[in-house]
């Protein structure tokens, strides 16, 4: 940053040297936080299952998604997206003594659910002792149901771009859809229908299916008039590592999907690739969102999923790529 001025060489000026290296290094990072990368793992499997999925057509086709930070977006705003779990916690009605609990579950049991020392099966008790006493601790409380409506819509919670295309190109075609979450299906239905407008179960939306953790409420009269109010939730529990088909058995969409033997998987989770397993496939086409620590987490990511999506990635890639030449 040396000048001439007048015939006089100005010497460089060390502070705004550094200053513009600090600045340029700020943008790169920043750059590497915001832009997209679509990474095919293996470029001979990939090519193979997207033949497979587009001879197959809609009709032999089911798409399997995980909903927090794969349907919805990871960073929103520079913030991060609201969970199914986070819209909960955020309840107003909520005490000081729940969140104090729910703190130090998630201090005790997270660390656990991260740790790469641990097999799968080693965490699964771990897992179920962290839901059920964060359910039990919600159950202490007074929450309504239409704390929840009001929570879904102060939240910031957004579907990922492309997510709304995609949703309507599977119900367009008939093509059944499960959303497996490990969160609160009824935070779930809600999200859908505040943030898309559309209603699950119903005509617009007869195709998309959820298997989540479900709230059980009852009607109470008090001076407010009639309200329902939380009183258990059903079973099974659903946590993130045994969300797997296993759990449609029963289910209206186990019948939907006895001859489609083609999937999509979308999640963001190691956990997440065992979504479709329990009932037999023929092509299973895993497509991973990874969302954070890309440089630390990409080598797993690629060793388990066949696509790998980074940076909050749209669904532009499902869409426009792999549907594309379906008939």
């Amino acid at each position: 940053f040396g000048c001439k001025k007048g015939g006089e060489v100005y010497e460089p000026n060390a502070e705004l040297y550094l200053w513009f290296h600090k600045l340029v290094y700020k943008m790169t990072e920043m750059q590497k936080e915001t832009v997209s990368e679509v990474i095919i793992c293996n470029q001979e499997f990939f090519s193979t299952a997207v033949k497979n999925i587009a001879e197959g057509g809609w009709s032999k086709l089911q798409v399997v998604a995980d909903f927090d930070r794969t349907l919805t977006r990871a960073r929103v705003n520079g913030e991060s997206g609201a969970s199914c779990h986070g819209i909960l916690e955020s309840l107003r009605c909520l005490s000081p003594e729940f969140k104090a609990e729910t703190k130090a579950l998630f201090e005790k049991y997270y660390p656990i659910e991260i740790c790469h020392e641990k097999s799968m099966a080693e965490k699964i008790p771990y897992m179920i002792k962290w839901y059920e006493g964060a359910h039990n601790a919600l159950l202490k409380e007074t929450v309504r149901e239409k704390d929840l409506e009001i929570a879904v819509r102060e939240s910031n919670v957004t579907f990922r771009d492309g997510a709304r295309g995609l949703i309507e190109l599977l119900h367009r075609n008939g093509v059944p859809f499960l959303v497996f979450s490990a969160g609160i299906g009824d935070i779930i239905r809600e999200v859908f229908k505040q943030k898309l407008g559309l209603c699950l179960g119903e005509s617009s939306l007869d195709t998309t299916h959820v298997v989540s953790n479900w709230m059980e409420f009852k009607d109470e009269v008090n001076d407010q008039g009639k309200e329902r109010v939380l009183t258990g939730f059903k079973e099974p529990l659903i946590h993130m590592f045994n969300k797997n088909e296993s759990h449609t058995k029963g289910h209206s969409y186990e019948n939907l999907v006895q001859e489609r033997k083609n999937v999509i998987l979308l999640g963001d989770s190691t956990g997440d690739v065992h979504m479709c397993e329990g009932i037999p496939h023929e092509t299973v086409l895993k497509i991973g969102f990874l969302n954070r620590n890309i440089d630390k987490l990409l080598p797993e990511y690629k060793s388990i999923y066949d696509v790998v999506i980074t940076n909050d990635g749209s669904m532009d890639f499902v869409n426009d790529y792999i549907l594309k030449n379906l008939a």
